[in-house]
């Protein structure tokens, strides 16, 4: 996936609003046991939009199904392998990484390039600023609001 493939991106990596609010991630669970996290969300960003298109996309809120599908345990025995520490270590590395690109390709694109060609849109700036401080990037937020110092 390149880094202008839009996904919904969780509030602390990209968004300029500090507001609580639900969040969803379209998550392809099918997915999850053959690849990523990164590549399950993908595919399901993918086929939310297209269900999205075609006006059928349906959310469910999985706390309200809980009443239809108790929760229960497995009905047999099972031995689990659990993968090698250092494979999880540098596959979550690798997520973690894929994460922070996409989110800084994001700020190139809605906030970095549109005050290069425009250095006096100073609600642009400001929200770049916020979404550094949320982010906990503080000196390249006070860096961003400088020259509206002057």
């Amino acid at each position: 996936m390149t880094g202008s493939a839009s996904l919904p991106l969780p509030p602390k990596m990209a968004s300029p609003t500090t507001t609580c609010r639900p969040l969803w991630i379209p998550v392809e669970v099918t997915k999850l046991g053959e690849g990523s996290f990164i590549e399950a969300w993908a595919l399901g960003a993918k086929i939310c939009k297209r269900l999205a298109a075609d006006h059928s996309l349906k959310i469910t809120d999985v706390r309200q199904a809980w009443s239809d599908y108790a929760y229960a345990l497995p009905t047999y025995e099972a031995e689990i392998n659990l993968p090698d520490a250092e494979f999880l270590k540098n596959t979550l590395r690798l997520n973690l990484d894929g994460l922070e690109r996409w989110r800084e390709d994001y700020v190139q694109r809605t906030y970095i390039t549109p005050l290069l060609q425009n250095p006096k849109d100073h609600q642009r700036r400001l929200a770049l600023a916020q979404t550094r401080i949320e982010t906990e990037d503080y000196n390249d937020a006070i860096s961003h609001l400088l020259p509206l110092s002057f």
